[in-house]
């Protein structure tokens, strides 16, 4: 069973929108419709509860539930495939999963990828003389391919 508040993240990281705004534009209103749906089927909330959730009148609700939802399903297909995803509870779990693990893959991924501590390497150049540079960077380019071949 989930909660209302992670009904809400969901739909708010799914379109980056904040429900609990007092906007009346479509795109909201349509979220709000699925996100009173998902929270009458996933949870045991009265109408009154889950209104309250984003500080609105549970007629709100009421109406959303019979005219806007259905209207949802039948015209709005980014809304209604919405609402199929996040209907299957298993699915949010598998994505939010999914995140998580990337996350850690990309993480490890960074770490592995990062220059070595060559700072004592640089101190070391850094002590050539200006006049000596470009002796140095013949010498050491000899050094690296020698160091190449080993």
């Amino acid at each position: 069973m989930k909660t209302t508040e992670q009904i809400k993240e969901a739909i708010e990281q799914r379109t980056g929108l904040k429900l609990d705004s007092k906007s009346r534009r479509r795109e909201l209103t349509y979220c709000r419709a699925v996100y009173f749906k998902l929270c009458r089927e996933n949870t045991e909330h009265s109408l009154s509860e889950i209104s309250k959730t984003l500080g609105m009148s549970h007629c709100n609700v009421i109406y959303s539930l019979r005219n806007t939802f259905p209207l949802i399903m039948e015209c709005e297909e980014k809304y209604s495939t919405m609402y199929k995803i996040l209907k299957s509870p298993s699915l949010i779990e598998d994505v939010q999963e999914k995140y998580i693990r990337l996350k850690e893959n990309y993480e490890a991924l960074l770490k592995s990828t990062e220059a070595p501590d060559d700072a004592e390497l640089v101190d070391i150049i850094r002590q050539i003389p200006d006049a000596q540079i470009d002796v140095a960077k013949i010498r050491i380019n000899a050094m690296v391919q020698m160091l190449k071949t080993y």
